[in-house]
């Protein structure tokens, strides 16, 4: 570095210090956080303040929402924010980013998981309308938000629904089995033993469901909470049948014919 740029570094250096030590003198001490992130610019503004770039200025939008609960040097509690909003700016990013999973992973991830319960069920129902639009890049956050309305919310009535669009929705598209097999754990975790048994045996029938070893654990899962109904007093639940084969529920191998034309 020349000798001469030094000098001049350290006035400007202690020129920016001076405006920053200004600057936080202006603000005003009984600074009160504001819930509000206002309404969302129209999608034609936030195009052209990105010079027509709408990846860009979907990033732009990104960072000042998720930025937006650190006020002042305060930082304000996620679940405080006013929700209407935010999902009006939640909305906007993705219409501008259809193709980007971030959108709809701050609702399912971030935002829903710190929401009141109202306001939760909201943003998984919106992340859930955003699946329907484009399974094939939206399912793992379906899969996510299937986990915050059974463990969060505690709704499995809620988790069911959102598990079985999950596997209507996403045949013919390449997503892992377990994905579609949400719904069949929850069905059996729920002591639902004549919709599991449907269930079931309807993906059996219909070839969707065909690994043995998980018809086998589904069954297992099922003829648990069967005796747990029973054992915690719950006789409408544990009388409906004795413990299912999983035998039941297998097709048979298919037949060959041997060299002599007789079936083995």
């Amino acid at each position: 570095m020349s000798e001469r740029l030094r000098p001049l570094l350290s006035v400007l250096m202690i020129a920016l210090l001076a405006a920053q030590v200004a600057f936080s003198r202006t603000m005003p001490r009984d600074w009160q956080l504001d819930p509000s992130p206002g309404d969302p610019p129209s999608p034609t503004l936030a195009r052209l303040a990105a010079l027509g770039d709408a990846d860009s200025a979907a990033r732009m939008l990104t960072l000042y929402l998720q930025s937006f609960d650190a006020q002042a040097g305060r930082q304000m509690r996620v679940a405080s924010i006013d929700q209407h909003q935010l999902r009006a700016w939640l909305e906007l990013i993705a219409d501008l980013q259809p193709a980007s999973g971030y959108a709809p992973f701050l609702a399912s991830r971030i935002y829903a998981e710190t929401a009141p319960v109202a306001d939760a069920r909201a943003l998984l129902d919106w992340v859930a309308a955003r699946f329907e639009h484009d399974p094939g890049s939206q399912w793992s956050w379906m899969a996510h938000a299937v986990f915050v309305a059974r463990h969060r919310l505690h709704d499995t009535a809620l988790a069911a629904r959102y598990a079985r669009l999950l596997r209507e929705r996403t045949r013919g598209v390449q997503v892992p089995k377990w994905a579609r097999e949400l719904e069949l754990f929850l069905v059996a975790d729920g002591n639902e033993t004549r919709a599991a048994r449907a269930l079931i045996g309807g993906l059996v029938e219909s070839g969707e469901l065909s690994d043995p070893e998980t018809i086998e654990l589904l069954l297992r899962r099922l003829n648990e909470a069967k005796r747990t109904a029973k054992h915690d007093g719950r006789p409408e639940e544990a009388a409906r049948g004795s413990d299912i084969n999983p035998e039941g529920f297998m097709r048979p191998e298919p037949k060959s014919l041997g060299l002599n034309g007789e079936m083995k």
